[in-house]
């Protein structure tokens, strides 16, 4: 054992410690952290554990991505919900099956039913509604259906209050509709009017999908400068990241120190 050895165990003694290694190493100045603690005849050495950089890199490196790839989402969602709302406004035609509408009118507001319950369908203006085709005869009463009223009006998504048998109309089927904040129930009309029922509602979104559909050379305009205006920010976000790493490199294997 070498004299500092003996000394530092002389040292112990005569303090009478009896904490915690962990209390004796703090005392001797080595960090918690510390992997690896040895005793060579120069001195107390300890070694430090990696640091976790490479989970903190990769996920610098991937927030521009992720942001511009949220942004090219969105603008295709917004464009795209537009063309289709376009497209929905021809009974003949459809994306899938399905159709989408701007809510122009507080009809369908929700309201309470006999049971003090709100009925389920309900929208408010404003709202977009996604309506999937279906078929007259798969219709029940209580859906919310959308219907071609002619190329004179805009098409109307009101509740089926009740079903017509023997109607005349080429499905042979007619229905009785009403919206749910209407005090009389609209003119009936027959199954081949009929666009689809309702499939989902989100809400606020036609304001922006309206907007669009009326402005659809400015808002692709807008759309392709916010992707545009985005592309120097993404530059930058990932040249402050490789400088970041570059700066970090050395806590890569550890750090090392000596008592």
């Amino acid at each position: 054992m070498s004299v500092l050895q003996q000394q530092f165990m002389q040292l112990i003694d005569a303090c009478d410690i009896n904490d915690s290694d962990n209390d004796l190493l703090a005392l001797l100045g080595v960090p918690a952290q510390a992997s690896a603690v040895v005793m060579p005849d120069d001195g107390l050495a300890f070694t430090l554990p990696a640091l976790p950089q490479a989970k903190q890199k990769r996920q610098s490196k991937a927030v521009p991505w992720v942001a511009l790839a949220l942004m090219s989402v969105l603008c295709v969602v917004i464009l795209g919900g537009a063309a289709m709302t376009a497209l929905s406004a021809n009974s003949a035609r459809a994306v899938a099956g399905l159709r989408v509408f701007h809510v122009t009118s507080n009809s369908m507001a929700p309201t309470a039913n006999s049971n003090g319950n709100v009925q389920s369908g309900w929208m408010r203006a404003g709202d977009a509604i996604i309506v999937r085709n279906v078929e007259p005869q798969h219709i029940a009463v209580g859906n919310v259906i959308t219907v071609d009223r002619g190329t004179q009006q805009d098409p109307l998504t009101h509740r089926v209050m009740a079903i017509l048998e023997n109607f005349d109309d080429p499905s042979g089927l007619g229905f009785i509709t009403q919206g749910d904040a209407n005090r009389s129930p609209d003119p009936h009309v027959g199954g081949s009017q009929v666009m689809g029922v309702t499939a989902l509602r989100i809400p606020l979104a036609g304001h922006v999908l309206g907007f669009v559909h009326e402005n659809l050379a400015v808002s692709i305009g807008l759309s392709a400068l916010v992707l545009l205006g985005f592309i120097p920010l993404f530059v930058i976000l990932l040249n402050n990241g490789k400088k970041k790493n570059a700066s970090e490199s050395l806590a890569q294997n550890g750090a090392e120190g000596q008592i």
